[in-house]
């Protein structure tokens, strides 16, 4: 089973994380792997390439970490949100058509940090 774990301060999605495989067919002929693989290379890219988001991007085999780091402006947030909420939207639509092979987490801090930077949004 895969795991997507998203964390969340003051309302906005500030870092994700992706782990393990979906077991929905061996490495390499899994869809489901490859499906959370694009949506969650174009939201941590999308950050950058369209919301002008600084993150903090690791990638090793069968994970992918990405935090936005330092103080986005409100209309960088705008463009963040709309970018990763529309990525989870996503991974919640493969959740359901295949059921079993992903895991969401959702983890919720009320205030919204000034300043992220990569350790401070933990756990």
């Amino acid at each position: 089973m895969t795991t997507v774990t998203v964390w969340r301060w003051g309302g906005h999605m500030v870092r994700f994380t992706v782990r393990g495989h979906s077991g929905w067919a061996e490495y390499g002929q899994d869809i489901v792997c490859s499906a959370l693989s694009a949506l969650t290379t174009a939201g941590a890219n999308g950050l950058a390439q369209q919301a002008g988001v600084s993150r903090a991007v690791r990638q090793r085999y069968g994970e992918l970490d990405c935090m936005i780091l330092g103080s986005p402006s409100d209309s960088e947030w705008d463009r963040a949100d709309a970018i990763l909420e529309t990525m989870l939207a996503g991974i919640r639509s493969i959740e359901r058509e295949y059921p079993g092979t992903i895991l969401v987490i959702e983890k919720n801090r009320p205030e919204r940090g000034r300043d992220l930077q990569a350790g401070r949004c933990s756990g």
